[in-house]
């Protein structure tokens, strides 16, 4: 199984303070920040994000997402995350900064790149594809964090092929889209969502990224890839086992 290494910073430089009020909309997402409350509103949904306490030990915010309320501390001495959700156990997550892939066992060959049409991979999960040509036959190499396999396109399998790829393809921008709006914080938030549970809710992923110094804007790009990994897990499966 392969591992690739991800770029780590001293999450400590990531905080930064808000010292401006401000209104804006960017995508459609409608967000309001002050000093230490910013709120956004997302297709009519209200999404709070508030910091309780920021000082040189930690940073303690409280996020509000619908029914969903969620309290993340960032102890910065020791580097890790406590996540508090309504009605679920607490869990504290110390970052890691290796991505699991099963990339490497499918011994993906670069001399045969003339063949191949078409291909992929996600920069966080370590779910992706390559697609080749011979003569009227395609392959499909597909991997997912834990397994990899390699498949003859067939009149059977092609819809859940072209599924999984359509996942990838998703997830993949959503990463992008996120990245774009998280800056200085993206490798940290990525070191933490590696580490954390996968039924976070909307809340608990929010709130995260805001303990780390993110926006709650960002907040809400990280939820939608870390959502679509649960996509991407479910269509590998269904590829998997469709001959």
């Amino acid at each position: 199984m392969k591992k690739i290494l991800i770029p780590t910073v001293l999450c400590t430089a990531l905080l930064f303070s808000q010292n401006v009020s401000h209104a804006s909309e960017i995508n459609n997402v409608q967000t309001h920040q002050s000093q230490s409350i910013e709120t956004i509103v997302i297709e009519g949904k209200q999404i709070t994000s508030e910091v309780l306490e920021d000082n040189e030990e930690l940073r303690k915010v409280k996020v509000t997402s619908g029914e969903e309320v969620t309290i993340a501390t960032y102890d910065k001495v020791n580097n890790k995350i406590k996540v508090e959700e309504a009605e679920k156990k607490a869990v504290t997550i110390q970052p890691v900064n290796q991505i699991q892939s099963s990339k490497n066992e499918l011994n993906l060959d670069a001399a045969a790149k003339d063949n191949v049409i078409a291909e992929a991979e996600d920069d966080w999960f370590g779910y992706g594809y390559q697609i080749s040509r011979s003569d009227k036959t395609f392959k499909w190499k597909i991997y997912s964090p834990s397994a990899s396999t390699t498949k003859k396109e067939n009149s059977n399998n092609k819809s859940e092929l072209v599924d999984f790829r359509n996942s990838v393809d998703t997830l993949e921008s959503y990463q992008k889209e996120a990245y774009a709006v998280l800056g200085t914080t993206g490798a940290a938030v990525v070191a933490e969502l590696l580490a954390a549970p996968a039924t976070l809710g909307s809340s608990g992923v929010i709130a995260i990224v805001t303990a780390l110094g993110g926006s709650a804007t960002a907040g809400y790009k990280v939820w939608q890839a870390y959502k679509a990994r649960q996509d991407c897990e479910y269509r590998f499966e269904s590829a998997w086992n469709n001959k």
